[in-house]
């Protein structure tokens, strides 16, 4: 019995070897192709770092960022998505491996009540039907054989169904577990034409960020447009249904062991055009990935792209009062999350229209942005 289970675990073992030698090899392709993409991501970063040196940007290239970002948005929801396919594909293997392992022990079981039987009658000999009623010494005995016949009869019936229907269980949950091995290996094969495709946008993002770091006019029109979306901001968080209370206490630093503001708040010459641009709250600087935690316990209201914002999250504390949060490479909450003060909430990046790692952070009072330095302290 122990030896058949063995045995039958082996055999599956062997077809799953032989089978799964597609799925992992196509699994091997999306991490290096993942491997690629945060290479290409890294590149950009280097390049977001020049432009802080450069005078300003092209408008002409500002749209061809704004086009490819939007694509890179899409391709990057896409590859969410099948990940999630992937994942639920994987866990319908696993339970269907389970099934056919179990069916295989069932059916093990079933061969070996029928050896068992069949060596019962080899031991007994050959005794017919007809001889065991004939050999009754009376009527009742006759009966009592007729009955005991009818079991043997049922219980041999029962039991060659049983194996046959066990080997029909068998033969479909192949055939399902086959199917599902497809569908994964598609959702592969679909995964690596959206990296490919990611690829292409990348360096398509590179190419243009490259054109920027010799054009001398569009940084005037990046900031304009991240006034614009901050505006925007206003008026969208006017309108939302917020607590009414503040959860009371000071808020914390939103990015631990970073302190250096590469922008303030408020309004600043701009160097190039000469004319005061306002700056809606302040930018601290850090390396790409570095945890970003909530300043203050409240509830997730945003988080998601913003327009100039990249990715951004916004956190309702009560009384009206709400801490924004921009150009996030992740975001680790969603909508409707209740955060304590100091949980993580996503990690820095340079999303959306940034040149460089950092957190754009923003303390706003019914809507509008207030000095953040006055409600957080850095060291």
């Amino acid at each position: 019995m122990n030896m058949r289970r063995i045995r039958s675990g082996l055999i599956l073992l062997l077809i799953f070897t032989i089978t799964f030698t597609g799925i992992v090899s196509a699994n091997d392709e999306i991490k290096r192709r993942e491997r690629e993409l945060e290479e290409l991501r890294l590149q950009m970063e280097e390049l977001d770092a020049s432009i802080d040196n450069n005078q300003s940007l092209q408008s002409e290239t500002n749209q061809k960022i704004r086009n490819v970002t939007t694509q890179v948005k899409t391709l990057e929801k896409e590859i969410i998505d099948l990940d999630g396919e992937i994942k639920a594909t994987e866990s319908a293997i696993i339970v269907k491996t389970d099934e056919l392992a179990e069916a295989e022990i069932k059916i093990a079981e079933k061969n070996e009540l029928l050896n068992q039987r069949l060596r019962v009658m080899y031991k007994t000999g050959s005794v017919g039907y007809l001889e065991v009623l004939f050999g009754a010494e009376d009527f009742t005995d006759l009966l009592s054989r007729i009955d005991m016949l009818q079991k043997i009869l049922v219980h041999d019936q029962n039991l060659i169904q049983s194996l046959k229907e066990q080997r029909d269980i068998i033969e479909q949950k192949k055939v399902e577990l086959e199917t599902i091995k497809d569908e994964l290996l598609a959702l592969f094969k679909n995964k690596i034409t959206k990296q490919n495709e990611l690829n292409v946008a990348l360096n398509n993002l590179i190419a243009y960020k490259k054109e920027l770091i010799n054009d001398e006019v569009a940084l005037v029109e990046m900031e304009d447009a991240l006034l614009d979306e901050a505006n925007k901001l206003t008026e969208i968080i006017k309108n939302l249904e917020l607590a009414a209370t503040y959860v009371g206490g000071e808020m914390m630093w939103p990015v631990p062991g970073h302190y250096m503001i590469t922008s303030p708040f408020g309004n600043r010459l701009h160097p190039i055009s000469k004319q005061y641009k306002m700056h809606t709250g302040i930018d601290i600087a850090g390396p790409k990935g570095t945890p970003i935690v909530a300043a203050q316990t409240g509830t997730v209201v945003y988080a998601n792209w913003f327009g100039s914002y990249g990715k951004a999250i916004i956190i309702d504390h009560g009384g009206g009062y709400t801490t924004l949060y921009a150009h996030n490479d992740s975001i680790n909450v969603s909508v409707g999350s209740v955060v304590k003060k100091g949980d993580n909430i996503a990690l820095l990046g340079t999303t959306g229209y940034s040149t460089g790692p950092h957190l754009h952070f923003e303390v706003r009072m019914n809507g509008e942005y207030v000095e953040p330095l006055t409600y957080v302290k850095g060291n």
